[in-house]
């Protein structure tokens, strides 16, 4: 990678960490606020909240781990780079929630067939804490996924659809307390639960995306590589397209089909020009191997002769006879 590609990647760490660290300080805000309250006033749902949100702060402690790794430049032990440990961070991330969603589980299930359960003070409070959290934490999630699109960061993407569930969770919880505080107290445990589910699905579908990046899924449709590949002369065509990485970070390689009669230079030049053309179309590729080869189907010239006038030299170069390899006087 060039001088100015490794400028453009420390610009984007850096504008990666500034999020993540801003959210960082507003989930312990929001945290601290929901477990502080429902502790006072002995409601597990809202106390489930926060530390429902207090995962969102793990999060982003997780992200700037695994950050301060992927940012690193490729090594002699690394040649293709650390960025996958943005995925790594998103799996310890993952497990994190799975053994939280149990927690809360079990401390409702709890609470639930405890007969000497403690009902919840249900007062102004409590709206305050949780309209005030909720707004904060959509004003989060949507700058988190704002900041992720421009800087085709993983870890801002799940860290924002971490918050937008937090949201989600917490409009369950304010509707439950809103029927508690209308002479429904068991409401509150069920809520509880609620959020149980919603964070273990949380946990699932990070666990699932970050395990795609590890086993190397496709990040660039095949079909729209070879569509702009095909449009660069004298591209015949293209094909074996396979691309792996990370969103930001994708490593491509593919084979083209060049005409037979081309010499290495004509050739070089076509691959070069291929290999900008994908470069324009996707930024996030750091990296392009392109293997060419030629066009031997029948619509090929015959035998690979040139056109009129084009060089003699062809590419590929053609293989000495047999024959003319034997030692004289061994015909």
């Amino acid at each position: 990678m060039d001088g100015v590609g490794l400028r453009g990647e420390d610009a984007r760490d850096a504008g990666v960490r500034r999020v993540l660290l801003a959210a960082l300080g507003l989930n312990l805000v929001v945290a601290a606020a929901k477990i502080g309250y429902g502790r006072v006033a002995a409601m597990l749902s809202i106390e489930a909240d926060g530390y429902h949100s207090l995962t969102d702060g793990f999060a982003s402690l997780v992200a700037l781990g695994g950050l301060a790794i992927a940012c690193r430049p490729p090594s002699a032990t690394h040649p293709y780079g650390h960025r996958k440990y943005e995925a790594f961070a998103g799996v310890a991330l993952g497990v994190s929630l799975l053994l939280l969603a149990a927690e809360v589980g079990s401390e409702a299930v709890v609470r639930l067939s405890d007969g000497r359960a403690v009902l919840p003070r249900v007062g102004g409070g409590a709206f305050a804490v949780l309209l005030g959290t909720l707004a904060i934490n959509l004003g989060v999630a949507r700058w988190q996924a704002r900041a992720a699109e421009r800087l085709g960061s993983t870890l801002l993407a799940s860290d924002a659809r971490h918050t937008r569930a937090d949201c989600y969770v917490t409009a369950g919880v304010l509707l439950a307390t809103a029927l508690t505080w209308l002479g429904q107290p068991g409401l509150d445990v069920v809520a509880a639960l609620v959020v149980a589910v919603l964070v273990g699905k949380a946990g699932v579908d990070v666990l699932r995306d970050n395990a795609a990046y590890l086993a190397d899924v496709a990040l660039v449709p095949p079909e729209q590589v070879r569509r702009v590949v095909e449009a660069v002369p004298p591209v015949v065509s293209a094909h074996a397209v396979r691309t792996r990485g990370t969103p930001s970070a994708v490593f491509m390689d593919l084979r083209l089909r060049l005409p037979p009669h081309l010499s290495l230079v004509a050739a070089g030049e076509a691959v070069a020009r291929a290999s900008e053309a994908i470069r324009s179309e996707w930024p996030q590729v750091v990296d392009v191997v392109v293997h060419p080869e030629p066009d031997v189907t029948p619509e090929a010239s015959p035998a690979g002769a040139p056109p009129e006038g084009a060089p003699r030299t062809r590419w590929p170069p053609p293989q000495a006879s047999p024959k003319a390899a034997l030692p004289a006087g061994s015909a």
